[in-house]
C-alpha cells in the first residue's frame, strides 16, 4: 500500500502541471487570442494606425490594410479589411499547399508550389513561369506570380505583377517586427503583426497600388 501510494503520488505531481499546462493553453486559444484579435472591430482609423506599429507612414499616400483571422476555429479563414473597416477580401486556406482568394465578386486560386517535396503537383499545369513559385490565378488569367528570393535567416520574396516587380522582406526572428515591400528600390509598403498574441496583421501600401496588388501582398504576408 506503501509503495502505490508512492507511486501515484509521483504521478500526480508529473501529470498535474501537464494538465495545467494545457489548459491553460486551450483557456489563451479559445479565449484570450480571439478576444485580443477582435478587439480592433469598432476602432476609427486613427486607432488603427496607432494600433499597427506603421504611423510612420500615415498621411503619407498610404493607406492601412488588415488581416483578420475569422472567428471559427473549423477553418483558418482571414478577412481583409481596410482601414474604414470594410472588407475587401477573404483568404480561405485548404493546406499548406492551396487557399482561396477572394476579391470583388471574382475568386482566385492560390496555389502554393514551394511546399511540395518531390516537385509541384501543378507544374505545367496552372500557366506559371515557374513550378518553384507561388501562383494566384483565377480561371480566366494570372493575377500575381510569387518567387523566394531567400528563405534563411530573413525570408524574402519577389512579387511579379503587371510587370512590375515588387520586393518584400519579412520581418525576420521578431515575432512583431516590420516586414517591408519596395518597388525599384523606393518603399511602398510595410507590414506588421501588433502582438505575439494575435494573428492580425496590419499593411500599410501606397494609395496609388492597385487593391488587387494590396490584396495578393496580404496573401504574402500570411506565409509563414
Amino acid at each position: 500500500m506503501t509503495l502505490m501510494g508512492g507511486m501515484e503520488g509521483i504521478v500526480i505531481l508529473v501529470v498535474a502541471p501537464v494538465l495545467v499546462f494545457f489548459a491553460g493553453l486551450l483557456y489563451w486559444a479559445l479565449y484570450v487570442q480571439p478576444r485580443a484579435e477582435r478587439s480592433t472591430a469598432g476602432k476609427t482609423a486613427v486607432s488603427l494606425w496607432q494600433q499597427s506599429g506603421l504611423g510612420q507612414l500615415q498621411g503619407a499616400n498610404f493607406r492601412l490594410y488588415q488581416i483578420v483571422p475569422d472567428a471559427k476555429l473549423s477553418v483558418a479563414q482571414y478577412h481583409i479589411q481596410d482601414e474604414t473597416g470594410s472588407s475587401i477580401a477573404n483568404y480561405v486556406s485548404h493546406s499548406t499547399k492551396s487557399a482561396t482568394l477572394e476579391h470583388n465578386a471574382d475568386t482566385a486560386t492560390v496555389f502554393i508550389q514551394w511546399s511540395s517535396f518531390g516537385g509541384s503537383a501543378f507544374a505545367g499545369k496552372i500557366g506559371g513561369t515557374s513550378n518553384d513559385s507561388m501562383l494566384i490565378r483565377s480561371e480566366a488569367r494570372v493575377w500575381a506570380e510569387i518567387f523566394r528570393v531567400k528563405k534563411f535567416p530573413v525570408r524574402e520574396y519577389r512579387c511579379a505583377y503587371a510587370g512590375s516587380d515588387y520586393q518584400i522582406r519579412a520581418p525576420g526572428l521578431s515575432a512583431t517586427g516590420t516586414g517591408t515591400i519596395n518597388l525599384r528600390g523606393a518603399a511602398v509598403g510595410g507590414f506588421r503583426r501588433p502582438a505575439i498574441s494575435q494573428r492580425n496583421i496590419f499593411l500599410a501600401l501606397r494609395t496609388d497600388l492597385p487593391q488587387e496588388l494590396a490584396v495578393c501582398l496580404c496573401a504574402v504576408a500570411l506565409l509563414k
